[in-house]
């Protein structure tokens, strides 16, 4: 049996901290995001997700809500993968891992599409 040294011992108590951390953050990112939306956006009849669309003013607050809830189930992940077991940490950290990619991929996906073809979700509408 090894015994864990200083440094883990004091870091471990950490961990927790930063998860509730992150998750708190994404909450309120969350929850401010439909603030920084343009006229026309409604919290009740729109998504969090259409917050976060291609083409709207303001969605990056709802992407880094996105990309905060994702590295913090990440590490949630991590630090309880022998309580949750192999496959429910992989789990978590999957979903996370997906949630960073969702935001990255809206981000980055207006760079792609050329000018002319705008996309015609209800969030681009909102413009």
């Amino acid at each position: 049996m090894t015994v864990p040294s200083q440094a883990a011992r004091t870091l471990r108590p950490a961990g927790p901290v930063v998860v509730l951390s992150g998750l708190a953050a994404s909450a309120v990112t969350l929850a401010g995001a439909p603030a920084l939306m343009p006229p026309g956006y409604s919290w009740v009849s729109q998504t969090t997700s259409e917050s976060a669309a291609q083409g709207v003013q303001g969605a990056w607050l709802a992407r880094l809500g996105f990309v905060l809830l994702g590295l913090s189930v990440i590490l949630l992940a991590t630090i309880c993968r022998r309580r949750w077991g192999r496959w429910g940490a992989a789990l978590h950290a999957g979903f996370g891992v997906l949630l960073i990619a969702a935001a990255e991929a809206v981000r980055t996906t207006r760079d792609r599409v050329p000018n002319g073809s705008r996309s015609r979700s209800a969030a681009a509408r909102l413009r």
